[in-house]
Parts: C-alpha cells; sequence; structure tokens
C-alpha cells in the first residue's frame, strides 16, 4: 500500500471550494417518490467494486440511506443520500 500524506491546510479555504448544504438538492420528506427497484443493489454494487488502489480496505466505508449533517449550528439540517463512500 501507498503512504498517503496529509494535507493539514489547504490551499484555498474549503467554503470557497466545497458545496454547502445550500447547495444541494432538497431533501424533503414530504416531496413525492419513492426509491427505483435498483435502491437496494445500489450500495452492495458500491461495497463490492469500491476498491480504491491507494487505501487500505479498513480506511474506507460505505454507507447507505445514512443522515449526513452539514451545519453543527442547524442539527436539523441534513442530506440522505441513498449511498455513498468515503476515504
Amino acid at each position: 500500500m501507498t503512504n498517503i500524506s496529509v494535507q493539514n491546510e489547504p490551499s484555498i479555504p474549503a467554503k470557497e471550494t466545497l458545496p454547502t448544504m445550500y447547495d444541494l438538492p432538497s431533501e424533503n420528506p414530504e416531496e413525492p417518490g419513492l426509491p427505483d427497484v435498483f435502491h437496494d443493489f445500489q450500495p452492495e454494487l458500491l461495497r463490492q467494486t469500491f476498491q480504491p488502489p491507494n487505501w487500505y480496505p479498513d480506511k474506507l466505508f460505505c454507507g447507505t440511506d445514512m443522515n449526513l449533517y452539514y451545519d453543527v449550528k442547524h442539527p436539523k439540517w441534513y442530506k440522505r443520500p441513498d449511498w455513498f463512500a468515503v476515504v
């Protein structure tokens, strides 16, 4: 495995480069819509195929239908993606 270096101070402030929760589409639970027939298969496919070559498997996380909070000042504001991966 490759040794991954950590960048302690970004060259550009995160507020200028990363999206905020306001940039993302609404996750209003009252909006109509149901998961498609592939909803349960997508996270498993992600787990089986998401294997970055430069990362240890125990440093990867694949999640499903988990609330992701973006603002500590507003704990009820969150997004709930169907599936996602974190390294």
